[in-house]
């Protein structure tokens, strides 16, 4: 009975310095560094959207069971432009794009094309640093600029949203960047 219990020790001490030895190459490969942004032009004029590109997951749980459903939205067929002006900061965004969905929920994937206009919306724009707000009607955004020159523009929006309603819980986590030029 020792003996089974010293290899069944042993085989639970391996296990455990697995599962270290994995957290510890996730919260080093988690850490994300994307390096400084490079700020070196002028966020004011037109802008053409060039790529629009996001991936994310949606967890829904209800009565104590979750779905996962993981998505990637690659942009085409871009038409689109955006203006930002001052006194007042204001954005203006026009024209439109098609959006290519990738859907899979419970190994099951879908694929559907959808066009979008005005990517963006109307309204107001703040810049900080290397974040920029904008806010268009009741929606609210603060994206990260990865670089501003003259001619390139590469927004990065990471969010959680909240969907959760009437016994469902639903969170859904975005991961986007665009990219606009002159």
């Amino acid at each position: 009975m020792f003996a089974y219990s010293k290899n069944k020790s042993l085989k639970i001490m391996k296990k455990i310095n697995l599962l270290f030895l994995v957290l510890l190459v996730i919260i080093s490969s988690c850490s994300k560094d994307d390096g400084p942004s490079e700020i070196t032009g002028d966020i004011l004029g037109q802008w053409n959207l060039t790529a629009y590109d996001y991936d994310g997951k949606s967890v829904t749980t209800a009565a104590g069971v979750s779905i996962t459903s993981e998505f990637i939205g690659e942009g085409l067929n871009f038409d689109a432009t955006v203006t930002f002006s001052d006194n007042p900061n204001t954005i203006v965004s026009q024209g439109d794009y098609t959006l290519r969905l990738t859907t899979t929920v419970m190994g099951e994937t879908n694929v559907v094309e959808h066009t979008f206009s005005d990517f963006i919306g109307n309204g107001n724009w703040e810049q900080s640093g290397n974040k920029l707000s904008v806010s268009s009607g009741d929606l609210e955004y603060d994206y990260t600029i990865k670089r501003l020159t003259d001619n390139e523009l590469i927004l990065s929006l990471e969010t959680v949203e909240d969907l959760s309603e009437q016994g469902f819980t639903i969170i859904t986590t975005i991961n986007a960047e665009m990219v606009l030029t002159r």
